[in-house]
Formats: structure tokens, C-alpha cells, sequence
């Protein structure tokens, strides 16, 4: 069945007609009236009234289009592809005749002429609204996914990355990996649609190609990531992006963290937690995922306390594995721990700086602390 669309011809047209000729004849409800009697076969005074209406407004879209789907449903192909050339002719940048067109050469087993006209949707940055069911109609032909991107998206942003999010919604795994390679190779992403990619990975236990395609977009300034160290950005030293493989770094009304550059250990940046002494504040702020192959493993990071109050301090979690917490004030002190990945799991695994509640009448936490230099190493 193919999709109706009407919509209306435009307001010149039937004023003229209701001057002259046809005084609302062929309204939008009439001709869905017509258009419903072909959809069940030979109407012949419907088809009869449709073409009159084109010889009334030749020039209308929308008229050789209504037309070309009575031909269609009376089974006359030959006469419908006329029509349609028509309406595409006479209305070749309007969305919604394009897509009745793509949706007649789909029905009649013309992939390549429904791919020509929705990919023409597609270039429309204001057609956005037609997206949904240009890629729908791709879903309903089941064309391969190397076919779509090679003729029926365009090389550019929006329509790319709307594929890739429709894909995503469909829960698609391996159409979303074929389509983030082409995607890739076009550098039509962005911080945002990679995270949203990645976190797609994580959900559907695709963790590995999670890792490797960040590990690749982020080769060139992060060089270490998943050689020698598998944290990302273990020293702060550039902004987190939204991503779960980058660091997620949120304060709290009791707690202000944020980067700092005038108190590293290692390079120019590193994290500072500020509490500021008015709750038993129970930690969770600052955390990326990172994904881990089976075996033991070792991670540390180097913490700057100074005043930090209550016997619960500042430490690392990862997985139910927790490291040393810090109190009070110290210098630049390694914490570490190790702990094991299951053998034959490759797991996403949350790497967390926390400060735990503490069970003690005097609780609330003040003070400040920094962090730097985390690395995460197997255990050879």
C-alpha cells in the first residue's frame, strides 16, 4: 500500500477554481474519497475524476501524484510511473512528493529510483521532518545497509547522523557499526553522536568495539590509552566530552569539583574536590567506564589531601573494589588496589573517585583534595 500523503495543492490553484471551474470538486477529503474507491481495484470513473483534475491544474504536484496512485491501485504501472514523473517534474524540491514517488517505485520493485528520490529528501535540511519515514521505507525494503549509504544518504551531518540515531533506536547492532565506519571515514560526527554511539555499544555488549573505536578516534592526543594505562584521560588534561569512556565529572551542592591547573602531579591539570564541611556527603560524582579483558588488574592514582575531616576521606572505587581513602593533610600519596576480570569476560567496568558516608556523630566532611595521574595496568 502506498502512502497517501495528500496534502494540499497550494492556495493560487484553488482559488482560481473556485472562480471558475471546478468550485471545491476536488478538495483534499474528496479526493481521498476517490483516491480509497482505486484502492480496491478497477474504479474507472475515479481514475476518470483524477485525471480531470489534472487537466484542471496541470502544473499541480500533487494532482499527477493523486493520479499516479489510482493508476497504481487499478494496476496500470505504466500510466502510474507517467504521472509520477510528472508530479516529481512539477514539484522536484517538495518532500512529500518525493517520498509518494520513492513509495510507488518501492511498491513496484524499483530500488534505484526510490533511492534517488529519498536520498533528494535527505539533502533538505528542512525536510528533517520526512527523515523518519524516508528511513522507514528503507527498513520496509531491506536493502542492505552498504547499499543505503552508498546512494541514499548524503555526505553530510544531519541526514548521516540521523540514520546512525535511527539505527540506534531500532537497536540495529551490526547496522550501526557498518554505518559509524562510513560515518567515520566521512568525519561527519560529533562529541555528542559518538557518545550516544558508545553508550549503544556498552548497552548492547559490544564493549570491545566500544573501546577500539574510542581508542581510535582519540589516537593521536591520548596515544597511552589502552597500551600502557586503559583510563582515559587519567591526568585531566583535556575537558571530558560526553562520552562514558571520558571522564563524567558533577558537583554537588556540598561538594565543587572541577579541573585545576595549578596543582598536578603529573602534567598541567588535575581534579580538585572542595567540600565544604555542611553534610555527610556520600560521594559519587566523578566517574568514566573502561573496558577491561579477563585477568587481574592494578589501578592507582596519586591524591593531595589538605584538611580533609571525619575518618571517611577521598579514594578510588572500581567495580566493589575500593582503594585507601585519604584524610587530613598529605602530599602527593599513591592509593592503589587490584582486583580480577572473570575469565572469558570482557566487561565495561565503572572507575569512581568517592568519598563514602561515615557512620561517625562527627560526619560532615570539609576540606579539599586533588587527584592525578590514575592508571589502570594489567597484571602480567
Amino acid at each position: 500500500m502506498l502512502w497517501l500523503g495528500l496534502g494540499k495543492p497550494g492556495a493560487v490553484a484553488p482559488g482560481f477554481c473556485s472562480i471558475w471551474l471546478c468550485p471545491q470538486e476536488f478538495s483534499d477529503q474528496r479526493t481521498n474519497a476517490l483516491l480509497q474507491q482505486t484502492a480496491g481495484g478497477k474504479s474507472p470513473k475515479a481514475v476518470a475524476e483524477l485525471k480531470r483534475a489534472v487537466v484542471l491544474e496541470p502544473a499541480s504536484a500533487y494532482r499527477w501524484a493523486n493520479l499516479g496512485e489510482a493508476f497504481f491501485h487499478t494496476g496500470d504501472s505504466q500510466s502510474a510511473d507517467y504521472a509520477f514523473q510528472h508530479a516529481v517534474a512539477a514539484g522536484p524540491k517538495n518532500p512529500a512528493i518525493l517520498l509518494r514517488a520513492a513509495n510507488f517505485y518501492f511498491s513496484v520493485g524499483d530500488p534505484s529510483k526510490m533511492l534517488t528520490f529519498l536520498s533528494s529528501i535527505l539533502r533538505d535540511p528542512g525536510a528533517i521532518e520526512y527523515y523518519a519515514p524516508v528511513f522507514l521505507t528503507y527498513t520496509r525494503a531491506g536493502l542492505p545497509v552498504r547499499q543505503i549509504l552508498g546512494t541514499g544518504i548524503p555526505e553530510a551531518r544531519l541526514p548521516a547522523q540521523a540514520f546512525l540515531r535511527y539505527l540506534i533506536e531500532g537497536n540495529d547492532v551490526q547496522g550501526a557499526i557498518e554505518t559509524w565506519k562510513w560515518i567515520s571515514l566521512k568525519k561527519l560526527y560529533d562529541d555528542t553522536l559518538i557518545g550516544e554511539y558508545l553508550e549503544f555499544l556498552i548497552r548492547n555488549k559490544q564493549a570491545e568495539q566500544a573501546a577500539q573505536t574510542w581508542a581510535a578516534l582519540n589516537a593521536n592526543v591520548m596515544p597511552a590509552y589502552r597500551r600502557t594505562n586503559w583510563v582515559y584521560n587519567g591526568g585531566f588534561e583535556t575537558d571530558p566530552r560526553p562520552a562514558p569512556l571520558d571522564w563524567h565529572i558533577e558537583g554537588s551542592a556540598e561538594v565543587q569539583a572541577e579541573r585545576v591547573g595549578e596543582a598536578a602531579h603529573d602534567g598541567r591539570w588535575a581534579l580538585q574536590l572542595a567540600f565544604n564541611g555542611t553534610e555527610n556527603v556520600s560521594y559519587r560524582g566523578v566517574g568514566q567506564q573502561t573496558v577491561l579483558g579477563p585477568g587481574r588488574w592494578h589501578v592507582q592514582a596519586f591524591i593531595k589531601t589538605d584538611g580533609i575531616t571525619t575518618d571517611q576521606g577521598v579514594g578510588l572505587r572500581i567495580g566493589d573494589v575500593e582503594s585507601e581513602a585519604l584524610t587530613g593533610t598529605r602530599d602527593w600519596t599513591k592509593v592503589e588496589a587490584t582486583f580480577s576480570i572473570a575469565p572469558g569476560a570482557t566487561e565495561a567496568v565503572k572507575l569512581e573517585i568517592v568519598r563514602d558516608a561515615s557512620r561517625k556523630f562527627d560526619n560532615k566532611i570539609s576540606g579539599t583534595a586533588w587527584i592525578d595521574s590514575i592508571e589502570i595496568t594489567p597484571i602480567r
